[in-house]
């Protein structure tokens, strides 16, 4: 269908429906059944208005009281909690359990704070030697320096010549016999201590 067609459809038989309700419309008021039907909704609204305060009325009334129960055993409960840590605080077994906690606690803090210690030590020390080392190495360097400059000088203190070396040797054999006397010396005066002791 047109959409023009449908307008003027409705334009022509709207009138048939609504011209009669119009014009009768006191009348249709006035018939019994439509009274009976209005007095009947409005009694129904009326009831229905006085049992919805009155259930109102009556929730109010159990919330509050269930409120008021919540209140008061929440209350309870909240005291109960209070009397139960302050008996727990003043037991000595719980006392002791806290004490062997918080030494725990203080020992496992000693033990982090060791390995740290431990770490940082161990870390200088590397530190230390990587020093040592270096200063070692330019120590080394040096003593080439000075060397390779004593040469060229004419001093030679790391060449030595012959008769030096033996002179060095005679030293060190002389030394030697020396300490061998001395000791045979001492083990003989040990035979005679012990000798006169056994008489």
């Amino acid at each position: 269908m047109d959409k023009q067609k449908l307008i003027r459809t409705i334009v022509t038989v709207a009138p048939v429906f609504l011209v009669p309700l119009i014009t009768e419309r006191k009348r249709i008021k006035e018939h019994p059944d439509v009274k009976r039907a209005a007095d009947a909704t409005g009694r129904a609204s009326k009831k229905v208005a006085h049992k919805s305060v009155d259930f109102k009325d009556a929730v109010v009334d159990k919330s509050g009281d269930a409120k008021d129960y919540v209140v008061e055993k929440k209350h309870q409960y909240d005291q109960k909690r209070r009397l139960k840590q302050i008996a727990k605080q003043n037991d000595p077994k719980y006392i002791e359990k806290q004490e062997k906690k918080q030494e725990k606690k203080d020992r496992k803090e000693a033990h982090k704070l060791d390995k740290k210690l431990e770490k940082k030590a161990e870390k200088r020390r590397k530190q230390e030697a990587k020093v040592q080392k270096q200063n070692e190495k330019q120590r080394q360097k040096d003593l080439k320096k000075a060397d390779k400059h004593m040469k060229k000088a004419g001093f030679t203190p790391s060449e030595l010549d012959d008769a030096a070396t033996q002179k060095s040797k005679q030293l060190t054999h002389e030394q030697v016999q020396n300490e061998q006397a001395e000791l045979a010396q001492k083990d003989r005066r040990a035979a005679t201590n012990q000798d006169n002791g056994a008489r």
